[in-house]
């Protein structure tokens, strides 16, 4: 990497600890709705909506990429990234599971998305 400018640099070492905590951070959804449901067929639904989204999203975004500043575009991505983790506990202070449940869905879309 030594061609390259220290922005780069530091923008793909962010990229690189960003994706190591979004794999954590799935693998922790995954067990927190495992513990609310009881259910692993829940989990399985739960891979099922990042996987999906993320398999259909990659044929269409190496293209859309290539005619975008992409330091502005790993940004926003970012930013939208961490406010979906904001859905979960949305729904824990409306009080009901069932919240949760649908903000954990709703952030697993939104990161199957986001992810390619």
């Amino acid at each position: 990497m030594t061609g390259y400018s220290r922005a780069f640099k530091s923008l793909w070492a962010g990229e690189v600890i960003s994706e190591f905590g979004g794999a954590a951070g799935a693998i922790v959804n995954g067990l927190l709705l495992y513990e609310l449901t009881g259910s692993r067929e829940w989990m399985g639904v739960l891979w099922l909506v990042y996987f999906i989204p993320s398999l259909l999203l990659q044929g269409v975004s190496a293209p859309f990429l290539n005619h975008v500043r992409k330091d502005r575009m790993l940004r926003r991505i970012q930013l939208i990234r961490a406010g979906a983790y904001l859905l979960p506990l949305g729904g824990f202070f409306m009080g009901n599971e069932a919240g949760v449940i649908a903000g954990l869905i709703v952030l697993q879309i939104v990161l199957g998305l986001l992810q390619p």
